[in-house]
């Protein structure tokens, strides 16, 4: 039956982005399961982030918060919840090369990025399985430690 101790499972993250003059946005949608009815704290991205926007759809009502350097969900109840964000991620350097998109920890992570040439090379970091088309990028990210 598995550990029981196990307060959340995060099932699958997906994620879209799209590189903008200034940042990049990414919507992401995370398919969450909440193992107990206690209250619970679910970190699931780095401070350095801005959220644009959340829905969260399922049984009980949750809250987004800051605490302990991260976006947090505040959960009280058990059931299958799905969790979309808008994100605006600032690029990791002047020239705008490179940007870190933070993921919650989970086993099945997609992601698929676009930007505006078709002639920049992408490259998604780390990823199993990766594939560009134009100006666009699909990668299948490896499984996160929980």
């Amino acid at each position: 039956v598995g550990n029981m101790n196990i307060p959340y499972t995060i099932n699958h993250v997906a994620v879209e982005a799209g590189a903008k003059e200034q940042c990049v946005d990414v919507s992401m949608k995370i398919d969450l399961e909440v193992l107990k009815e206690d209250y619970l704290l679910i970190p699931l991205l780095q401070q350095n982030v801005a959220i644009l926007d959340t829905n969260i759809k399922g049984p009980e009502t949750m809250h987004m918060a800051v605490t302990r350097g991260s976006h947090t969900l505040l959960a009280n109840g058990k059931g299958v919840y799905t969790i979309d964000l808008k994100l605006a991620v600032p690029y990791t350097s002047a020239i705008k090369q490179g940007v870190s998109i933070p993921c919650p920890e989970c086993i099945d992570t997609t992601c698929v990025f676009t930007v505006p040439d078709e002639e920049v090379k992408l490259h998604v970091s780390p990823s199993v399985v990766s594939q560009q088309k134009d100006s666009m990028i699909t990668a299948k990210l490896p499984p996160t430690k929980a």
